[in-house]
């Protein structure tokens, strides 16, 4: 707990001094503008920076701190805004993740047109199962299996309707021919890290529909699909299809979020009889809920509780992250969060703790 006392007295002092960064900064953008305007158009650029201090509760683990990430947005579009590109470039010191071909990549990267019917985005784009995200930053157990943030190549088709006043229909469906290798999945629990094995034609559909019950309140409520295909290059294992089965509802109500995910995938074991498996891949029930509240202007609190409950392993792996966000200034913030993450096994033996740490994070966005 020194340390983190220490840590947090440091991060404060930061805050202090990014907030007279950001005085400046506003003055500097007084004069001049970020939008630069192009032949043809006009060009928007925009970025955060995140650092990020890991700290251990468990023996034989030590503190680190980095730079997480250094993300740069850039966003084109023509006068009639009815095509554009936009890319999220990301860069740090070293790999997030040993399976990344390099430690600066595209999060995403697609061009795009607007249609009458609906609108097409070709590149690099998340796929879209499921709730997107739940707003924590050191993650839950869909995202360290692959299932949350995974970006992949392809195109997607996406739809808003608004039906009145008070109901809106959001749809898309996407197709990918082939993975990126990038993704928050854990080395070795999904496909982005599997020397024997590729994704292959993977397709999603998504339809949420949203009652606006008052201008500061909504009930929302989706359904996902996905159908995957994972091939591989040894003789010794075949491949297979991964599918998956998603309903989520969110509530809005004033200052605060609530939400609850299932998600039911079917795919190989992970067991003695598929020695190439992994938890990924596993037949298994995911669920996901929170809540966070705008507790003051400055001050947010939320809590986030994820977990699978394996067929082929025969385990439940779940993951608790309470968090509070510190907002500086519109540019600048601190977090704090705690994680408790364990597995589980069914059949018996001693639970496993993966990871039990207290994490502090600086953002600063301009």
């Amino acid at each position: 707990m020194k340390k983190f006392s220490h840590v947090v007295t440091i991060a404060l002092v930061m805050g202090l001094a990014m907030t007279s960064v950001s005085r400046q900064a506003r003055a500097d953008e007084e004069k001049k503008p970020w939008t630069v305007m192009a032949p043809g158009g006009e060009l928007d650029l925009s970025g955060t920076l995140l650092l990020f201090d890991y700290l251990p509760q468990m023996p034989a683990s030590e503190q680190k701190f980095e730079v997480y990430a250094f993300m740069l947005n850039i966003d084109a579009a023509t006068d009639d805004k009815q095509s554009g590109l936009h890319a999220q470039a990301r860069f740090r010191d070293s790999k997030l993740r040993p399976f990344f071909l390099s430690n600066s990549w595209f999060q995403e990267l697609y061009i795009y047109h607007k249609t009458p019917i609906a609108d097409v985005h070709i590149g690099k784009v998340y796929r879209k199962v499921g709730i997107f995200w739940d707003d924590s930053f050191f993650g839950n157990v869909q995202y360290f299996n692959g299932l949350k943030l995974n970006p992949d190549y392809g195109a997607e088709v996406v739809k808003s309707h608004d039906v009145g006043d008070s109901f809106t229909f959001d749809a898309s469906a996407q197709y990918f021919p082939n993975n990126d290798n990038v993704d928050g999945s854990l080395n070795g629990r999904d496909v982005e890290s599997d020397p024997f094995a590729h994704m292959h034609n993977t397709a999603t559909g998504r339809l949420v529909s949203t009652w606006k019950m008052c201008p500061k309140s909504s009930l929302a409520l989706g359904v996902s699909a996905l159908t995957e295909g994972i091939e591989r290059s040894t003789a010794t294992a075949e491949g297979f299809r991964l599918t998956q089965r998603a309903v989520d509802l969110t509530l809005t109500a004033g200052p605060s979020i609530t939400y609850v995910e299932f998600l039911k995938q079917v795919g190989e074991l992970d067991n003695a009889a598929h020695p190439l498996s992994r938890p990924g891949y596993d037949t298994a029930t995911y669920f996901l809920a929170g809540t966070r509240w705008q507790v003051l202007s400055w001050l947010n609190a939320r809590i986030n509780y994820s977990q699978a409950n394996y067929v082929g392993q025969d385990a439940k792996e779940a993951e608790t992250v309470p968090g509070l966000v510190f907002t500086l200034n519109k540019n600048a913030f601190i977090m704090a969060e705690y994680d408790y993450w364990k597995l589980y096994p069914h059949g018996g033996g001693p639970d496993v703790l993966i990871d039990r740490s207290y994490n502090l994070i600086f953002g600063y966005s301009f």
